[in-house]
Formats: C-alpha cells, sequence, structure tokens
C-alpha cells in the first residue's frame, strides 16, 4: 500500500466519522455498552453536529479531489512501450504523401542496404533495374520480398482490390516476371541479392534503406482498396521512432517468414 493510498483511507475515515457524528447528534444519544449515552444538552448536541458536518465535508471534498488528480495522471506505459519508449504518436504528424520524394533516387542509389518489398515490385524492379545492377557490383546488400506466385489466395486480395480489371494470372505473371529479372541480376552479379517470396497478402509496399542504422529510412506504399487515385506514401526515419519502428519489425517478420526463391528449380 502506497502512501497515497493511506490518505484516501485517512480521508474516507474523516467523512464516515462526521457522519456518524450527525446522526448522534440527532439521536441525541451515543449508542455504546450496554447503556447508550444520552445527550441532553442542546448546546452539546449542535456542538457535536457542527463536527460532524465538518468533517463530513472536510473528508468527501479530499476524497474528491484525490480522485480528480487521479484522473489526471497519464496512463502508465505497457511493457511494450515501455521496452520501446519512442511513442507510435512521434511521428504520426508526417503526413502522406502522394508521391515518392525527389530525394528518394540518391538515397536508394547510396545506401549500402536496400530491401524492397511489394506484391510485384515488377514496375520498380524494371525502373531500377541498372541502379541494382550497379549497387550489387559494388557490393552493396539487395533483398526482395514478393507474393508467392504458385498460390492464387495471396494474389487474389491484390487483384480484388486493383481498379484496372486486373486478373490473377496477369498478376501471377508480373510477379514471375519480377522474378525472372531478379535471377538474372543474381546470375550477372553475386549473391548479394537475396529474393525471397511471402505467402501473405501484403497491404502496402516499402523501399527500406539502411535498416538498423541510425540514418536508417522507410518508404511505405499503402495500397488503397478500389481508388484510382494516388497511393499515399509514408516517410518514416529511424531517429523519429514510433512508426518507423513499427513498420520496420513487421517487415524484418515478413522477411524471417519468407521462403527464398530457387532460380534454377522454382522458375
Amino acid at each position: 500500500m502506497d502512501l497515497s493510498d493511506l490518505f484516501k483511507r485517512a480521508n474516507i475515515a474523516l467523512a464516515i466519522i462526521g457522519a456518524l457524528l450527525l446522526v448522534f447528534a440527532a439521536l441525541g444519544s451515543f449508542p455504546f455498552g450496554n447503556q447508550p449515552a444520552s445527550i441532553t444538552d442542546p448546546i452539546l448536541r449542535y456542538g457535536i453536529a457542527v463536527v460532524g458536518l465538518a468533517l463530513l465535508a472536510v473528508g468527501t471534498s479530499l476524497v474528491i479531489r484525490e480522485q480528480g488528480e487521479r484522473a489526471r495522471k497519464p496512463v502508465a506505459l505497457d511493457k511494450d512501450q515501455t521496452e520501446n519508449p519512442k511513442s507510435l504518436k512521434s511521428s504520426v504528424s508526417n503526413a502522406p504523401l502522394e508521391d515518392f520524394p525527389s530525394n528518394l533516387k540518391s538515397d536508394f542509389e547510396n545506401a549500402e542496404e536496400v530491401w524492397l518489398v511489394g506484391v510485384s515490385l515488377v514496375h520498380t524492379i524494371q525502373h531500377d533495374y541498372h541502379v541494382i545492377n550497379e549497387k550489387l557490383r559494388k557490393g552493396h546488400s539487395v533483398k526482395v520480398l514478393v507474393v508467392d506466385p504458385k498460390i492464387d489466395a495471396f494474389i487474389e486480395p491484390a487483384v480484388r482490390r486493383s481498379e484496372k480489371g486486373t486478373t490473377i494470372e496477369s498478376k501471377r505473371d508480373e510477379i514471375r516476371k519480377t522474378l525472372q529479372m531478379l535471377c538474372e541480376l543474381r546470375q550477372q552479379t553475386s549473391d548479394k541479392l537475396q529474393i525471397r517470396t511471402i505467402q501473405y497478402p501484403l497491404g502496402y509496399g516499402a523501399h527500406v534503406l539502411h535498416p538498423g542504422k541510425s540514418s536508417g529510412a522507410l518508404y511505405i506504399k499503402l495500397y488503397p482498396y478500389k481508388l484510382r487515385a494516388a497511393k499515399p506514401i509514408l516517410v518514416l526515419h529511424e531517429s523519429e521512432g514510433g512508426w518507423y519502428d513499427y513498420y520496420l519489425k513487421e517487415i524484418r517478420a515478413l522477411w524471417d517468414d519468407g521462403i527464398d526463391w530457387n532460380c534454377e528449380h522454382d522458375a
């Protein structure tokens, strides 16, 4: 029991004693022992009533004030928030963008470790094919995670949310085209390129730069449902914590659950 609980109990006791004194004054006796003691003097009864009323008022007001102070105190952090003191709110002020910022190109080229995550990533790999090739020749590490093309159930959500009349077959072809390009890159360069597929319907794509380092950055592209509008993009940095830590932890989990793509047998 802490000190605040002791004060709370003492205040409640004051209120109870005050209420009892008011009752005794009204009855004109103290009901203790075999023979209750009568109070015949009206001045004494009045004095007892005043004291009782005062104790009742003081005790009640202190209890109410103590409850109000408790209500204003911040809620204690749970275990996960204690282990990661950077609140998720720390980066919630970052408004989504309509397109990738201009600095992504240079950041992507300079990052010595890059992870790419998405349903098919066909446009990303086509657009950055030569950049990835050069990065691998420099010894940079590149990890790519796409949805498993062999299982329709994990491709279907991407088809259903599309407004372009995409089919499971066409989306599967996109994924396989990506995997084919990546296998060619691996054959031309080195094993610094890691390729995995995930048996899970991804809800966003991601560029992960410098993961685990102070210069770490995440570019998250959210996948909308049946909207032709631009896909919202979140830009998060390691220094902000919060949502950066959240998404990086999830992407690590996705990668860990991914299955290595064997370019010779899986194709």
